[in-house]
């Protein structure tokens, strides 16, 4: 009976510290049997990123990446947190280690200067990437700060009547002098914020315009918003919505990108 215990409290202790030491990225590991579809470009609104190029520095590996808005509007560095692993695997179970990133207004690639709404992102591995490989799996997470302040959308013209921001579905968007009106679908406030608040404001001049008439309709799932402010609207509009209590997403992506050949490796 104690030999019993004792083994049921070795394996209980076994099993608690395998799951304490479970890594933040789930295992990468891959081979060449499995189909692994190349993913050059991720996006979640209103962050696009798409891979850009594979470079061999000094017997190193550098994958270039463009960040940008999709809406066109300006990106800073700071907007977003990104978390890369330690490693990262091709197509034949290969590991790399990330030697260091770097984000930066500039492309280091193309050498220039990006414009407003883009930035460049540079992972600069501690080895060569080898020529039987097809494919580099790349996963990370994003934590969008700029929401820290709400969740901003931008109506470029009148034929802007939909946008997505986050899993923020914003739709039939109409302005009319001083008037917007649309429709919001929030897939976070239906899936468990019943008390969750939205405050929205029109964003001129980098200062924040708070509407001196609202008018809120609740359909079913989706929120009808009407609001009137004490100036009249132009285009491009920028308006931002800000959630009472909801916390950052944090956003899981992954990239697989084609591996262009080095014929030194």
């Amino acid at each position: 009976m104690r030999l019993y215990s004792f083994l049921i409290l070795v394996l209980s202790i076994g099993m608690i510290s395998s799951c304490s030491n479970e890594a933040i990225f789930p295992s990468q590991s891959t081979s060449n049997n499995d189909a692994v579809p190349i993913v050059p470009e991720v996006t979640e609104a209103p962050l696009h990123i798409t891979f850009d190029s594979i470079t061999y520095p000094d017997g190193k590996s550098s994958i270039e990446f463009i960040a940008e808005h999709i809406d066109g509007s300006e990106i800073f560095i700071d907007d977003y947190q990104f978390q890369w692993p330690k490693y990262v695997s091709d197509n034949e179970g290969i590991m790399y280690e990330i030697e260091k990133v770097d984000i930066s207004k500039n492309s280091k690639h193309h050498k220039k200067e990006l414009g407003i709404h883009k930035f460049g992102i540079s992972i600069l591995l501690a080895q060569t990437l080898t020529k039987e490989s097809a494919s580099l799996h790349i996963p990370f997470y994003v934590i969008p700060s700029l929401f820290e302040k709400g969740y901003p959308f931008q109506v470029t013209n009148k034929d802007t009547t939909r946008t997505k921001v986050a899993d923020t579905v914003i739709d039939n968007i109409k302005i009319d002098g001083q008037t917007v009106s649309f429709t919001i679908n929030d897939n976070q406030k239906r899936h468990g914020n019943p008390g969750e608040v939205h405050i929205f404001s029109y964003v001129l001049d980098n200062q924040l315009t708070y509407p001196l008439f609202s008018n809120f309709d609740q359909n079913g799932e989706a929120l009808n918003v009407e609001l009137k402010f004490a100036q009249s609207i132009d285009y491009p509009a920028k308006f931002l919505i800000k959630r009472s209590t909801l916390a950052l997403p944090k956003w899981r992506l992954s990239f697989a990108v084609p591996i262009t050949k080095n014929d030194d490796s």
